[in-house]
């Protein structure tokens, strides 16, 4: 199953797909917590999520990378999967994926808060 990369400062560019397991899995050197990153990133990003407006939540659901760091974090992943990455590359690669959950996260409030407005 492949999700859409969120992309930062660009809305307009064209979305990259990564697999799903890349995004779920920040866990993946095995050095961090059981809790998933995801809820501890939703527990951090309550009092955010909770204060969005209908035109934040707009906004944030344009937020996107621009292309060459779509590139970028696609050369991370096929170097990961690859077992290929230097270590300030794995540092690198975990802010990436951390980011893309924590604009995940607030999108996914975003469009739950635009979907409740709607039906009202």
């Amino acid at each position: 199953m492949l999700i859409p990369v969120p992309e930062l400062i660009n809305p307009y560019e064209e979305k990259m797909e990564i697999p799903i397991h890349v995004m779920q899995d920040v866990g993946y050197n095995g050095l961090m917590p059981i809790q998933s990153s995801n809820s501890v990133v939703a527990d951090l990003l309550e009092p955010v999520s909770s204060a969005l407006n209908a035109d934040a939540a707009k906004k944030l659901l344009k937020v996107r990378y621009k292309p060459k760091t779509q590139a970028r974090v696609a050369q991370l992943a096929r170097k990961c999967n690859e077992g290929q990455l230097t270590e300030p590359e794995r540092h690198e690669y975990e802010l990436y994926v951390l980011t893309g959950e924590i604009v995940a996260l607030l999108q996914a409030k975003s469009r739950s808060l635009l979907a409740g407005r709607s039906a009202s």
